[in-house]
């Protein structure tokens, strides 16, 4: 269809129910194979199931510094964090809370986001330091479970997202405090990158929209820039509201393409979310993702988080307390979702 309908708020998940998955002040999730992870300031890595009505932990890893990135490596769940260190778990036969850790590797540097290449059978790091590095992760290897095949510098200051083009097996683009997004080969990591530039500061979310063949990048300004992938020549254009100077009013902490759709969907730290039309570069919903006169709102000014669940069409948004369920297309009663979780608060 052409028309994009709009996302409405399911529920409103809270601490007040000991069980929640999202307490301990959750600053980023990632959703991968079903499940959602959800890491916190207190060093805790939670599995938790995307469904439930209060992201219920399946599975909770401690760490001795905060987990800053993890991805999935074949079956293994790998993990890096603030120590420099990073981790190789598995769940094992049992049903126990905890992963079993069977591999650590000490870095000279925190490696600041991760992101393993199937087809190429590669895992690749962004450091602290701005350094894109290729890893050949052996889990079964009794020395050490990740060998370092190439490392380059694309940047000058800590590289903060990456993602890897899926039409292609070893195109990837990185985006750093640096302000620059860098598309590169990891099959020939020493060959010159493609450096798209526009930005006025450092850019921390990026996501790509397939059918466009578009790159979309967001970050520390009001603006959100989109690049004609490969061709960083070409001026990118920027998702402009008719109604407001710039798209956000405040650090855009998500920008993500929903897979066969033309919808580009933002969300900055002041809970302001945008539903855009890449066929119009307008947005076609403005709303806040923390309701109007839900009383609980007024505890925790800033959305921290947000991640997408492809399987249900639905995004969730964190504040250091709440988590915000929205559905696209859905039916949901604003008044009635904030007057369940009011009561169940008092």
């Amino acid at each position: 269809p052409n028309n994009i309908l709009p996302y409405r708020l399911k529920e409103v998940l809270t601490e007040a129910n000991k069980t929640n998955g999202i307490r301990d002040s959750c600053y980023k999730m990632s959703y991968m194979s079903g499940k959602l992870y959800v890491s916190s300031q207190l060093n805790r890595l939670k599995v938790c199931d995307p469904d439930s009505s209060t992201l219920h932990s399946l599975r909770i890893i401690q760490h001795s510094a905060p987990v800053v990135s993890c991805c999935l490596v074949e079956g293994y769940l790998l993990t890096s964090s603030c120590d420099l260190k990073m981790r190789l778990f598995e769940e094992g036969c049992r049903k126990e809370k905890f992963m079993t850790e069977i591999k650590c590797d000490r870095q000279t540097e925190t490696q600041m986001c991760t992101s393993y290449m199937r087809q190429s059978q590669k895992l690749i790091s962004g450091s602290r330091t701005g350094i894109v590095n290729v890893w050949d992760p052996c889990p079964e290897s009794r020395d050490s479970p990740f060998e370092l095949l190439s490392s380059k510098g694309h940047h000058d200051q800590s590289i903060l997202t990456m993602k890897h083009i899926p039409t292609s097996s070893s195109k990837i683009v990185t985006a750093s405090l640096d302000a620059n997004v860098v598309q590169c080969d990891i099959a020939r990591l020493s060959a010159p990158p493609v450096v798209y530039k526009g930005h006025e500061k450092g850019v921390y979310t990026l996501t790509y929209a397939d059918e466009y063949r578009i790159l979309v990048s967001a970050g520390f300004e009001f603006s959100i820039r989109c690049w004609m992938e490969g061709q960083p020549l070409i001026r990118p254009f920027e998702l402009k509201d008719p109604k407001n100077e710039y798209a956000h009013r405040d650090g855009i902490i998500l920008v993500e393409a929903v897979p066969g759709t033309p919808q580009i969907v933002s969300c900055d730290q002041s809970g302001l979310a945008k539903i855009w039309d890449l066929r119009t570069m307008h947005p076609v919903q403005t709303f806040n993702v923390r309701p109007e006169g839900f009383r609980g709102s007024s505890d925790s000014l800033e959305v921290t988080s947000a991640a997408y669940i492809s399987h249900s069409r639905q995004f969730l948004f964190c504040t250091s307390r709440y988590c915000y369920r929205y559905e696209y297309g859905g039916s949901g009663q604003m008044t009635e979702v904030c007057e369940a979780v009011e009561a169940k608060v008092k």
